[in-house]
C-alpha cells in the first residue's frame, strides 16, 4: 500500500507521542535501580552517622567545654548527612501504581488515533465493560495499541479485540492484535520483543508496558496469520 505525506506525517505524530511514554518508563526503570542502590547506602550511612554520634559524646566527655562547639557542628552535620540521603531516596521513587484508566475507552481512542497513520484498515471488536481497569495509564494504553499497530509490518488487515477473561479465579483483560501476515518466521517472531531488533519502538516497548503493570505478552501464529496477545490484570 502506498503511504501519502499526510499519512507519513500522522505515523511521526505517533512516533513521538509514544516516545513519550518511552522516556517515563526509562524513568521508572532508573528510578528504581537508583532507590535500590540508595537505600544500600542509606544503611551503611546510619551506621557512620551512629559511629559519628558516640564519638561525638566520647568527645564531650574526654575533652571537656573546650569542645562543645565541634561537638555541636558533628552531630548537626551528621543528622544533616542522613536528612540529604532521605531526600535522594524520595526523589528515586517511580510512580506507584493503582487503578489506571478504564481500557475500552482508551483503546478506541488509541485506534482513531492511529487510522490516519496505517495504510491497512484497522478493526476493533469491543467486548469487555466500559468501566473494567487496569494498572495501565490511558497514555500507556494507547501506546500499547499505537507501537504495536506500527509494528505490523507489511499486512494488509490488522484487528484489535479486547475481552475478559478469567484464569484460576483471576480477572484479566486480553487485547490482541492480529493481522494476515502469514510469512513471518519463527526467528523473527522470536526477535520481535528484542529493542534492538527493531528501528522503532516496536513491541519492546508493549513488552515493557505491559511488565511494570504485572501483565504479560506473546507473539504467535494464529489461524488467520500473526497474533499478539497482551494480557493484564483487572484491578476495578
Amino acid at each position: 500500500m502506498i503511504e501519502t505525506a499526510e499519512m507519513l506525517e500522522a505515523r511521526l505524530a505517533l512516533v513521538d507521542r509514544v516516545r513519550r511514554v518511552e522516556h517515563e518508563l526509562a524513568r521508572d526503570e532508573y528510578a528504581r535501580a537508583a532507590r535500590a542502590v540508595l537505600r544500600g547506602k542509606a544503611h551503611d550511612l546510619g551506621n557512620l552517622v551512629q559511629i559519628v554520634r558516640i564519638a561525638s559524646v566520647e568527645i564531650e566527655k574526654r575533652a571537656g567545654a573546650n569542645v562543645g562547639e565541634l561537638v555541636t557542628d558533628m552531630r548537626a552535620a551528621a543528622e544533616q548527612a542522613s536528612v540529604v540521603l532521605t531526600a535522594l531516596i524520595d526523589v528515586a521513587q517511580p510512580r506507584e501504581r493503582t487503578v489506571g484508566a478504564a481500557v475500552a475507552p482508551a483503546v478506541r481512542a488509541a485506534v482513531e488515533l492511529a487510522r490516519p497513520a496505517i495504510a491497512p484498515p484497522l478493526a476493533l471488536a469491543v467486548e469487555l465493560d466500559e468501566l473494567v481497569a487496569t494498572p495501565c495509564t490511558r497514555d500507556e494504553l494507547e501506546t500499547i495499541v499505537i507501537a504495536s499497530a506500527l509494528d505490523s509490518g507489511a499486512a494488509t488487515r490488522i484487528g484489535f479485540s479486547l475481552r475478559e477473561r478469567t484464569i484460576a479465579g483471576a480477572r484479566w483483560v486480553e487485547l490482541i492484535r492480529h493481522d494476515d501476515r502469514r510469512d513471518v518466521s519463527d526467528d523473527a517472531i522470536e526477535r520481535a520483543f528484542d529493542a534492538h531488533a527493531t528501528s522503532g519502538p516496536g513491541l519492546a516497548l508493549v513488552r515493557a508496558i505491559v511488565e511494570q503493570a504485572a501483565g504479560e505478552s506473546s507473539l504467535a501464529h494464529g489461524r488467520g496469520g500473526l497474533e499478539l496477545v497482551v494480557a493484564l490484570p483487572v484491578v476495578s
